[in-house]
């Protein structure tokens, strides 16, 4: 389990990329011997990278292509999502989106709306949302993931928590009946979890890819959500499960 001492040691190598071991001891006051327990424990998870008495984040220029390779994966289930998404959207309200390529293609719906509030850690997405000048934009501080071209981290979702939401718009890489919504990206599931607390309508906007499947981490069970929008329609268990749980599910055909 991450513990408080552990999200310090994920911040400050952020912060730092590279940072000597015996440093990261100092800065924390602790000993040598509980540090190596503490990067063993987040080298296990794939949260850091250590070696040779450093430790670096995974968070590197090495990763960036991989957002672009998102990017253009399942493109025409995306735009079909997004599209069956819009009947969804609503006027007068306040947004929180977060930084996933499927949410991307819902962006340019949004210049069909006014008197919107929208806030977002994906830095393409403010990019995109600028050029929409109807409605109050704000992009979350922190730090910067350059596998997500996002804004991660504490400073990132105690920022979150100075907003109420009417509508959380995200995607995922996983959705599990048993195991919930859940990611690869400890960061993200953060970010998420952040996000949809505060938020009273919560929609998940996922391609038939996403289902059956499990990450590492967490963000909700699969009964946090109010409107599931998928492309095709799921094998029987999740559609029982949304029954069950009184979770709206949307096919975009």
């Amino acid at each position: 389990m991450i513990n408080t001492r552990h999200q310090k040691i994920l911040d400050i190598v952020r912060e730092h990329v590279t940072i000597p071991t015996q440093k990261l001891a100092d800065m924390l006051y602790v000993s040598s011997a509980t540090i190596r327990r503490d990067i063993a424990y987040l080298d296990s998870r794939g949260l850091i990278k250590r070696s040779h008495g450093f430790v670096t984040s995974i968070y590197s220029t090495q990763t960036e292509f991989t957002n672009f390779l998102r990017v253009q994966k399942q493109v025409p289930e995306k735009k079909k999502i997004a599209e069956k998404c819009f009947e969804f959207l609503k006027n007068d309200c306040t947004y929180f989106l977060d930084s996933s390529t499927t949410v991307s293609y819902i962006i340019p719906y949004f210049s069909k709306l006014k008197g919107l509030t929208i806030i977002t850690n994906g830095l393409d997405t403010a990019q995109q949302l600028s050029a929409l000048t109807q409605f109050n934009l704000f992009l979350t501080c922190g730090s910067i993931s350059y596998s997500t071209n996002s804004t991660i981290g504490s400073d990132t979702v105690d920022y979150i928590n100075k907003f109420n939401s009417h509508i959380f718009l995200f995607s995922c890489n996983a959705i599990s009946v048993e195991g919930g919504i859940t990611e690869t990206n400890y960061e993200q599931m953060r970010t998420k979890t952040a996000m949809l607390k505060k938020s009273k309508t919560t929609i998940l906007v996922a391609d038939h890819t996403k289902f059956g499947k499990l990450a590492s981490f967490k963000t909700c069970d699969f009964s946090d959500i109010d409107i599931l929008i998928t492309d095709k329609a799921p094998t029987k268990n999740f559609i029982k499960a949304s029954e069950e749980n009184n979770v709206k599910l949307v096919i975009a055909d």
